[in-house]
């Protein structure tokens, strides 16, 4: 059995951080814990180092490109005996068609199974840091509250969709706030 981890969130919840420990960590994942973390930018499925390739086919609208990845990374996982693979792209929060697609790959293998971890982050404190890094480089806005009033936050639009998807039991939800962290 192979258990695909599925790792999204909103932006500003470390995912560029937890994908840059995944890719430097590649190789020992794969000898020491038996988790494939795939680059898809090198015939080297468990080598290679680009920590947001995960992130390209989705950015492109290339669901083609994304399923012949993943489909060359469960293949790799079942020829070396891996039990656990996790792909990662902080732009699947908001694709939840792109997640459908990649659990009726899933669903269609009775030797696979699939959990989706998203991160998602106190609204206040996401304004205030997409504001700082985005929103005040940005002419369309004078203001925090026009930009606040131009992207507004629907994360549970797409948890619920997710959970439609995916069923309660595979979704885990983690707020990525300093008070929840252990």
């Amino acid at each position: 059995m192979i258990t695909i981890y599925i790792h999204t969130g909103a932006s500003k919840t470390g995912t560029s951080a937890i994908q840059a420990f995944l890719n430097y960590n590649r190789e020992n994942l794969v000898r020491d814990f038996s988790c494939l973390y795939p680059s898809f930018n090198t015939d080297a499925i468990h080598q290679g180092n680009d920590c947001h390739n995960h992130c390209r086919p989705l950015m492109k609208n290339d669901m083609r490109a994304m399923e012949k990845e993943i489909r060359r990374s469960i293949a790799f996982c079942k020829e070396n005996a891996i039990s656990k693979m996790i792909l990662s792209c902080e732009g699947l929060l908001m694709e939840p068609s792109a997640g459908k697609k990649i659990f009726d790959m899933v669903r269609a293998d009775p030797d696979l199974k699939c959990s989706i971890i998203v991160f998602i982050r106190r609204q206040d404190h996401y304004l205030e840091s997409s504001w700082k890094q985005w929103g005040s480089k940005d002419s369309r806005f004078r203001t925090i509250d026009e930009y606040i009033e131009k992207n507004p936050i629907k994360w549970l639009d797409a948890l619920r969709k997710y959970e439609n998807i995916f069923g309660r039991e595979s979704l885990v939800v983690k707020v990525y706030e300093k008070e929840q962290l252990p």
